[in-house]
């Protein structure tokens, strides 16, 4: 199933119609539109102007949450009385949380930028650049509990992914290299030599 693009606010009609079908769906925003509050993992938005690497990323990831998720769990719910599910137990959230995680599970597994957050929590608002950073330290330990984790990227901004899910990478560019390598040899056909891109 492809995921369908639509102008918010403008066509909200057809974005609950489209999440009763469970279809997965990217919202288009005005470069003046607040940003909607997202709780199902199967919708994500992004703001005019945006670049088509942005575009793409943004489809691709929606397109692997449909087909089971990006890491085959159950997906991370945020239900109307503010409580956060997983498959791990539940936390209960205050509405800033509400705010600041739905974001983050909405865009699961993704760099998101401050200002997003800062726009979610708190639209329209001009708030200290400490009040998020005080929210998400507290935020952190509390969604641990629950099978979470909030990581910092750097000059990014923030990234949510369940604990330990993250496989181990390579720590130096010729691991990486040799790895690469070996997995190139073990499926080329016999005989035939590898290539070099």
């Amino acid at each position: 199933m492809s995921v369908e693009t639509l102008n918010w606010p403008a066509e909200d009609d057809r974005r609950r119609a489209l999440a009763q079908r469970s279809v997965p769906r990217l919202l288009l925003l005005e470069a003046d539109q607040p940003p909607p509050v997202v709780t199902d993992p199967l919708e994500d938005w992004i703001r005019r102007p945006y670049s088509q690497a942005d575009l793409d990323a943004r489809l691709t990831s929606l397109g692997a949450r449909f087909t089971g998720s990006v890491d085959n769990l159950d997906p991370l719910i945020i239900d109307d009385d503010g409580v956060l599910r997983t498959e791990q137990g539940w936390l209960a959230l205050s509405d800033v949380e509400v705010k600041l995680m739905a974001e983050l599970v909405g865009r699961y597994g993704t760099v998101v930028d401050r200002d997003s957050l800062q726009n979610a929590a708190w639209p329209n608002q001009q708030v200290s650049r400490n009040l998020l950073d005080v929210y998400l330290h507290k935020l952190r330990p509390r969604v641990t509990a629950v099978g979470l984790e909030i990581n910092t990227v750097r000059k990014r901004g923030y990234l949510l992914d369940r604990v330990n899910h993250q496989a181990p990478t390579p720590t130096h560019t010729s691991e990486v290299a040799t790895r690469a390598l070996g997995m190139a040899r073990s499926t080329a056909q016999p005989n035939q030599p590898l290539r070099n891109s």
